[in-house]
């Protein structure tokens, strides 16, 4: 009995339920420019797709345990799922440089205790506070990805870029 209430226990620490991660390079030369966008449910289970030369591939993805518990450990500790949305908010002004956002699913009711909104959403000129939080959880949150999947997705980029 005690084994079928582990995964209900071992869910329950994370306070939300999906993220959404978005990032463009912005006006970057045409062998650099891309995007990716990453999804991610509180399991473990993704999907990327990886846009560059004007084609999307899209590869789903299993993320490791450890590195979970990490993002979620790096969200918490953020404050992040605190803050005042105002400090999370972007400008809004488009200046062809490079573009990071994350929306954050809550899951209820844990993750709406102190939150009247269901969703935290980080953007790429997030405040001086919260900004080089907002960056690692960015890199944790790609680096869930199986090295794997990186790979052939960098690989199908190049068989599209036609050289």
């Amino acid at each position: 009995m005690l084994i079928t209430m582990l995964p209900c226990v071992v869910n329950a620490q994370y306070v939300w339920e999906k993220l959404a991660y978005y990032h463009s390079t912005g006006s970057a030369p045409k062998d650099i420019a891309g995007s990716y966008q990453i999804e991610l449910n509180e399991l473990g289970s993704g999907k990327l797709e990886y846009t560059k030369y004007g084609r999307t591939n899209i590869y789903e993805f299993e993320g490791g345990k450890k590195g979970l518990r990490e993002l979620n450990r790096m969200m918490l500790s953020s404050g992040i799922l605190d803050a005042d949305t105002n400090e999370l908010r972007g400008s809004k002004e488009f200046t062809g440089d490079p573009v990071y956002v994350i929306t954050i699913f809550l899951d209820k009711p844990q993750g709406w205790k102190k939150r009247k909104h269901p969703v935290v959403i980080v953007q790429t000129d997030v405040s001086n506070k919260y900004r080089e939080k907002a960056f690692r959880i960015y890199e944790q949150l790609e680096g869930v990805i199986p090295k794997s999947v990186w790979e052939q997705a960098f690989a199908d980029a190049e068989k599209n870029s036609g050289k």
